[in-house]
């Protein structure tokens, strides 16, 4: 038998169909590897945003804390400059130059507040005799609610 010069007996090689299909599975495997890859690459930074706020909230309470603990031992009515700075962002005596607020950015919600016998917030907002300051700040999505107390 004489071998033609267009024909192969040896069957150790691949087609050149079967490298097409495995270069054209590989890419689109390659493909939806790397459309997930992404996705959760995007969504990683999530977690370290949400801790950098709620440490930035933290040291936020912190700071207002350290001044009423001060206001306790200078003021006659702490509770109400507290109140005060709060709502201005800053402490007056601490900040180094008008508009800029000591405590940072933050929303926050303040009203002097009383209980009733079962130990429950009263719906109406305390005006006389007012002893507790309910503040609730926030920044990003985060809260802290913090009670000061004369």
């Amino acid at each position: 038998m004489k071998a033609s010069a267009f024909s192969f007996s040896d069957t150790n090689g691949f087609t050149l169909i079967e490298i097409i299909v495995t270069l054209t599975l590989s890419s689109v495997l390659a493909i939806i590897i790397i459309l997930f890859m992404e996705a959760g690459l995007k969504r990683s930074v999530e977690p370290v945003v949400a801790m950098q706020e709620a440490f930035a909230l933290n040291s936020i309470v912190e700071n207002i804390n350290a001044d009423y603990r001060k206001l306790l031992l200078t003021s006659s009515t702490p509770l109400a400059e507290l109140k005060t700075y709060i709502e201005n962002g800053n402490d007056p005596n601490r900040a180094s130059s008008a508009g800029t607020t000591y405590y940072g950015t933050y929303q926050y919600t303040i009203k002097f507040i009383t209980f009733d016998t079962a130990q429950k917030e009263n719906a109406s907002p305390c005006t006389t005799n007012c002893n507790i300051l309910k503040a609730a700040i926030s920044k990003g999505d985060h809260t802290l609610k913090t009670l000061f107390t004369k």
